[in-house]
């Protein structure tokens, strides 16, 4: 099922059975809503479109629309791929030449769930900077709320790339192979946002932020121990994160970390990082290693209340 130039769709309790299964074409709709969908096992086809080599359960190309109880049950890809360009794509590029899908503010997410698809749970890639009135010279930020996902078995739970203002909270992720919740920022990005975007750094209400959410390594559901290669949350390679009221929760294994600094291919290899990020109401249950630094100023951990390092207003950094 696809949308394309269509505004105020209602879309809801809907089946679909492998292949490609909702997705917005263009990146020009908007005022959709997909509730109470079910995507069972979305796989790649030998189609040469690019929703369908990489397929995604639900492929949203503008972000001013409504996802939520929705479930995604099994896939080679992705469960929910908000995939925002610069541009329209298709007829609407020429139809719509000064429309810029990546700038737009963001509708609803929520109440959804995902699990068994082969790379990302929710993915939103490759840049999303959602601003109040969408326009392309748009500068003032709005914030991109993701609430209430749960996420499991897969190989990344949730992940935001080169994007700002985003919060995700009231989420749980478990026995996700990789990662929890990655959160990649990358370094001089979005140039004609960065003064207003500094009004938002570290603050909940409009900055980005995660939020109120459990991280699980391991429930011990599954035949094997699941140990995930980067570990529960990797924090952003850029400043203004704040990370508040979450608990990780069985991180048994030497060779993960509850906490993780990011690897950008391209980007961020190797003594790259040193950017601040703010925690407050940690909780740790069996967890051997809170963090891992790889190299000096991999990444300053500032401890607000004392429940990551035992010290309050503490900086935890690589020795």
């Amino acid at each position: 099922m696809y949308v394309q130039q269509n505004n105020k769709a209602i879309n809801y309790f809907q089946i679909c059975f492998r292949g490609g299964a909702i997705f917005l074409e263009d990146g020009v709709e908007i005022g959709n809503v997909l509730r109470g969908n079910l995507a069972v096992f979305v796989r790649t086809s030998s189609s040469l479109l690019n929703e369908d080599v990489t397929p995604a359960a639900f492929w949203v190309t503008n972000p001013n629309n409504t996802v939520e109880h929705n479930a995604v049950a099994g896939g080679t890809h992705f469960g929910y791929w908000y995939r925002m360009l610069e541009t329209p794509d298709g007829p609407s590029f020429a139809m719509y030449p000064s429309f810029c899908p990546h700038r737009q503010p963001f509708g609803r997410f929520f109440n959804n769930s995902v699990h068994s698809v082969g790379r990302f749970g929710v993915w939103i890639f490759p840049e999303y900077a959602p601003t109040i009135d969408g326009s392309c010279s748009a500068d003032s930020p709005y914030q991109a709320v993701f609430d209430r996902l749960t996420s499991w078995r897969n190989n990344r739970g949730i992940e935001w790339v080169m994007s700002s203002t985003i919060q995700i909270r009231n989420t749980v992720v478990f026995d996700n192979h990789d990662t929890g919740i990655r959160c990649v920022t990358a370094i001089n990005h979005q140039s004609l946002n960065r003064p207003n975007l500094r009004n938002t750094f570290y603050f909940e209400n409009n900055g980005s932020s995660v939020i109120n959410s459990i991280i699980i390594g391991d429930t011990g559901t599954s035949g094997s121990a699941i140990v995930p290669g980067e570990g529960g949350l990797v924090v952003m390679w850029d400043r203004g994160l704040r990370v508040r009221n979450i608990t990780f929760i069985n991180f048994p294994s030497a060779s993960t970390q509850a906490l993780y600094g990011p690897v950008i291919a391209g980007r961020c290899t190797l003594r790259c990082g040193g950017w601040l990020t703010k925690f407050s109401q940690l909780s740790f249950i069996n967890v051997q290693n809170r963090g891992n630094f790889r190299w000096p100023y991999d990444g300053l951990y500032q401890d607000e209340d004392g429940t990551l390092s035992g010290v309050v207003g503490g900086i935890v950094l690589s020795p």
